[in-house]
Parts: C-alpha cells; structure tokens; sequence
C-alpha cells in the first residue's frame, strides 16, 4: 500500500493519505500541531479521564499533537518544556481507535521532533515505552512521583514511574 505525502495544517508534520481498503476514496489521516485549549473535546477526554490523565496539564495549555482521520480527532498527545528536555504529559487514543498504532505513531512523531523526551506512567506501561527507547530513571520528577505514590497509589491502584528518551 502506497503512502502519500501531502502538507497539512501548521505545515508541521507529513499527512498519508491510504487508499480505502473497500475502494472509492483515502482514509485521511493528518498529525497537526496545535494549542490544548482549542480543543474542548480534549479537555473533557482529560479530566473525566482522571486519574490516569493528569487534569494538570490543562493549566499549562502544552503544544497537543492531533491525529485526524477524516476531520474527527482520532488520538492526541500533549508536551510541555520542562527544564532542558519536552515531557510528554499525555498520550490518549479514543476507544474506538485503539490498536491501530495511533498512539506509536504520535510518539514517534514527538521523538523525531525532540530528541531530548521524558515522561512518567503507571508501571505496567513501561514495556510500551520502551519499545521506543525509553529508559526508566530516577532522577526526574522525583516529588511528583513521591506524592503520587504516597497519596494516590491507594486509590488508583497503580505506582508511577519516570522514564526518559
């Protein structure tokens, strides 16, 4: 299956367009890169997502990466400078797009953009991340975590870790 390269939105990132596997017409799938409080939807994906999503980041109004297949948001991620390196705060693809690789392929738009990533996410993620060259790490978000794990890994049922690109 050919993919084709064309310009999107903002000019940040290649759209593939693939033809439709039942013929007459393409899946349109475009990455753009936009501001968290464009988007409503996000916003409420965050907070009745929280926890495991951090309602935090709605503060900071972080670059958010869009996935759009045709005109509907299909995954997104968001990235907030911290310090000397880009932290991917969230990463959320909705239900009934899981399993595509919509989540893969925003990370690996997010690593070819910023070299220098981390991130924090329950332990059972670890391997997923992984897989594109993070390492986990003890030596960020060292309060974050201690707070986390102290107050709310009894409630959620989860402990953080912090990983790092």
């Amino acid at each position: 299956m050919k993919i084709k390269k064309s310009l999107c939105l903002f000019g940040t990132f290649g759209c593939s367009r693939t033809p439709h596997p039942k013929g007459g017409g393409f899946n349109v799938l475009d990455m753009i890169k936009s501001r968290l409080w464009k988007h409503p939807k996000i916003i409420m994906t965050i907070i009745f997502n929280s926890p495991p999503l951090d309602p935090s980041v709605i503060l900071f109004n972080p670059n958010t990466y869009l996935l759009i297949k045709n005109k509907e948001i299909v995954s997104f991620l968001t990235l907030k400078k911290y310090k000397e390196f880009y932290e991917l705060k969230t990463l959320y693809t909705y239900p009934k797009n899981r399993g595509k690789n919509y989540a893969s392929k925003l990370i690996k738009n997010a690593i070819r953009k910023n070299k220098k990533l981390a991130l924090q996410c329950s332990e059972h993620l670890e391997n997923f991340y992984k897989k594109f060259g993070f390492k986990k790490t003890e030596d960020i978000f060292k309060t974050r975590r201690f707070l986390f794990n102290t107050l709310l890994k009894s409630a959620t049922k989860y402990k953080i870790i912090a990983m790092r690109k």
